[in-house]
């Protein structure tokens, strides 16, 4: 019912305002109209009036010009006939013209030709002048004529001509002078201003046109003056059979005017529409606006004195709803008008603590969350230093062993055993700290330049010993990767090749085929698809079991774990890092038929250093003999290791048990006697980074120059970068790698600095501004 009473009120209120607007319309147009007659006829009747006043005035000065330019061109006459010069020096005649301040002299002969002509204008090369004005003159002795304004071409303007006979032979003196110019003169005369002293209805003004011949005198815009006012579109004898206000189009507008007669002219009086109008526009959106805001004011009192209760409970609800959006769960709903507002504040209100539980449950959880991710990362941490630590001395111990002269094979093979199961150790746990970075989201892919020919080799005989020893036949298919050089991350790469291909030779029993594919798919200029596939006879899977094989530490069959062994997380990793390579990883198997994996991968191509393009080669026997070493560690087994890899290359080394004592040893030496320097990271006290800084900011003259390695055996990124950013060269991760040990002492020393050059660089860095 309510709502029924109120949309009437609404129809009928409309019905009404849609009535006023039309008769307010109608009003106001006769209005305007009436107003806009009156307008024109009193600016017309003030324009001619000023005009008949002005006419007295001007024809006074323009007599006073027409004896003075006579004189002006019988001086000229004279001067000529006391001087022929100006006949043929231009210069002169051209100066002679603007002493006298006109714009054209023309001197002619018996025959009406121009012997000479001064113009203001240099690119006008002919005048304006009706020489049968002047033609009669020639014979005379005393001949002077005076002629009115005309329109020129070529100036654009009227310009006004005065002749008077040569007295040096036969032939007429002829100046010339535009209407401007007469104005700057004379007074200039109003009419020529005319249309730009009125502004009728802000954009319009007086037209004055020559009553009989129809062409334009005054206009508000020069360009128009001297045409015929017809070319503008307007019908004079239309406006002149007219004594009312008429619609016109005037330069593509719609407009209205009014003409009136006066003398030789004719004045017409021009309103745009736009104009006319725009104030009939304005009171008719006023009243409109009024019109609506009566009708919303209308409904607004209706829904007032109807609903006020409610609207009122509402507005409240609304105002306790937009405090609980803005996280302000406190806020209770108290509202008792009636028994649904009670019902609703009760509702809402259990919402509300609902989910204020729910809140503080999720917001504990994302707590707990995150310092479990702190701790798990710390743990982690810790435990890659702990491990990694003895790790490096096993592996280092078992390399010495390796490389030692033994006559006992058996001794020999024992630390190649040892060597073999610490190194898979070392593979765990570096799955294990791969698998945190990929779920924190800290793994990153390196990017530089390698070739795709030179590492897949470099693959085939890594892995092609360890078939043989399983009695596997390798095949390796490769299609297009010739010279092929690309960006990316060559180790990554390798580790998921590796560990397809260690799982085939796992997974497939001797005497058959594991087949690495390698094929280009597609190659544009600026990039290249490959395809990397690696296909075995092994056991194979069901379609079933497929689905789970790349979940963290799961396997096709708990069985697998117990009968090959592994912790279930290489495809895993490897599935995440073809993710962050920007592809895919597929596989395809069957139970007993063997399985294929594959994934396409899309490198941009890279230019392949020569130092990039040069295998590492390890530190030959005394090759160091000239260079002195300082070993920064505080575990003692650390430092033998080192100084056992070392040792053969002849290199001197020094050891320091701390931070503290590597400073005061390096302050103590000379400058340029230590040629490089292994600094343990985590040690007590002074760790490595603090030792790195202060060797940097010290005062010494190498300061700056000694190369400083990190050893350390926290494989994270992390640590890269603080390595980096402290001041050091370059980085050595636990267990040490004698190839690896060796490719960072040749690339630190090859770019070493030698004593007298450290000197220089450390005198021009004190001598900066």
């Amino acid at each position: 019912m309510k709502k029924i009473f109120i949309s009437e009120v609404i129809k009928y209120a409309l019905i009404i305002s849609i009535s006023v607007i039309a008769l307010v319309w109608a009003s106001l147009s006769r209005l305007t109209m009436a107003t806009l007659e009156r307008t024109l006829e009193s600016y017309l009747q003030s324009s001619i009036n000023i005009i008949d006043y002005d006419k007295s005035q001007h024809n006074m000065m323009l007599n006073e010009y027409k004896s003075s330019t006579l004189v002006t061109a019988s001086d000229i006459a004279l001067l000529i006939k006391a001087d022929n010069s100006y006949l043929t020096n231009q210069a002169k005649l051209n100066e002679l013209r603007r002493t006298l301040k006109l714009d054209e002299i023309l001197v002619t002969d018996v025959n009406m030709q121009i012997v000479a002509l001064s113009s203001s204008n240099a690119a006008i090369q002919s005048s304006c002048v009706h020489f049968n004005d002047f033609v009669s003159g020639i014979h005379q002795n005393n001949f002077q004529k005076y002629t009115e304004p005309s329109f020129c071409d070529r100036y654009k303007e009227f310009m006004q001509y005065t002749g008077v006979s040569r007295l040096d032979k036969n032939g007429i003196i002829i100046t010339g002078r535009k209407s401007s110019n007469i104005s700057s003169i004379n007074k200039a005369s109003i009419m020529d201003n005319l249309s730009s002293i009125y502004s009728i209805y802000k954009n319009g003004f007086i037209v004055v046109i020559d009553k009989n011949l129809h062409t334009i005198i005054s206009y508000k815009d020069n360009k128009f003056l001297g045409i015929n006012i017809a070319d503008l579109g307007l019908n004079i004898d239309a406006l002149r059979s007219s004594m009312d206000v008429s619609k016109v189009t005037l330069e593509g507008y719609d407009a209205f005017a009014l003409l009136r007669d006066s003398g030789d002219y004719s004045f017409i009086a021009v309103a745009f529409k736009k104009d006319v109008y725009s104030s009939v526009y304005v009171y008719l959106f006023i009243i409109i606006i009024s019109i609506a805001l009566m009708v919303i004011f209308m409904q607004l009192f209706m829904l007032q004195v109807v609903n006020q209760h409610i609207i009122s409970g509402i507005s409240y609800i609304i105002g306790c709803l937009d405090s609980i959006t803005k996280d302000n769960l406190d806020t209770k709903v108290e509202l008792n008008t009636c028994d649904e507002f009670s019902i609703l504040s009760d509702s809402i209100n259990s919402m509300v603590s609902r989910l204020r539980n729910l809140l503080l449950s999720e917001k504990q959880l994302v707590q707990e969350k995150a310092y479990l991710a702190a701790v798990k990362g710390d743990f982690l941490a810790m435990m890659s230093h702990e491990i990694r630590t003895p790790l490096n001395v096993i592996i280092g111990m078992a390399q010495i062993g390796m490389r030692s002269n033994f006559d006992d094979n058996k001794k020999r093979d024992t630390f190649a055993d040892i060597n073999m199961a610490s190194t898979h150790l070392l593979g765990l746990l570096n799955d294990i700290l791969d698998i945190s970075k990929i779920d924190a989201g800290k793994l990153v892919l390196s990017n530089y330049p390698f070739s795709i020919e030179e590492n897949i080799t470099y693959l085939q005989l890594l892995i092609s010993a360890k078939a043989r020893e399983q009695e596997l036949s390798l095949l390796v298919e490769t299609d297009g990767i010739e010279n092929v050089v690309v960006n990316g991350d060559k180790l990554r790469l390798n580790q998921v090749l590796l560990n397809l291909l260690s799982n085939a030779m796992k997974f497939t029993e001797k005497n058959k085929q594991i087949t690495l594919s390698v094929k280009v798919l597609n190659k544009t200029d600026e990039n290249i698809s490959i395809r990397f596939m690696v296909v075995d006879e092994g056991i194979g899977m069901s379609r079933e079991k497929l689905d789970k094989i790349f979940n963290p530490f799961e396997q096709a069959d708990t069985s697998i774990t117990r009968s090959f062994g592994g912790t279930g997380l290489g495809l895993s990793i490897s599935k995440s890092i073809v993710e962050l390579m920007g592809g895919k990883i597929n596989v395809e198997s069957k139970l007993g038929q063997g399985s294929r994996f594959w994934f396409d991968v899309t490198f941009d191509y890279g230019v392949l250093d020569n130092a990039d393009s040069s295998e590492t080669s390890l530190l030959e026997e005394g090759s160091l003999s000239q260079y002195r070493a300082l070993i920064v560690d505080d575990a003692l087994l650390n430092r033998k290791i080192l100084y056992t890899f070392l040792e053969k290359t002849g290199i001197k080394m020094e050891e320091a048990a701390s931070g503290e004592e590597a400073i005061e040893k390096y302050m103590d030496s000379p400058v340029g006697f230590y040629n490089i320097i292994f600094m343990d990271i985590h040690m007590p006290n002074m760790n490595g980074y603090e030792a790195a800084e202060k060797i940097r900011r010290s005062n010494k003259m190498d300061a700056l120059t000694v190369p400083i390695i990190a050893v350390t055996a926290d494989a994270f990124k992390e640590t890269e970068e603080r390595v980096l950013l402290c001041g050091m060269n370059g980085f050595i991760f636990k267990p040490l790698n004698f190839a690896k040990l060796s490719d960072v002492v040749k690339k630190v020393l090859g770019n070493q600095l030698n004593t007298n050059e450290r000197i220089m660089v450390w005198n021009k860095i004190n001598n900066l501004d």
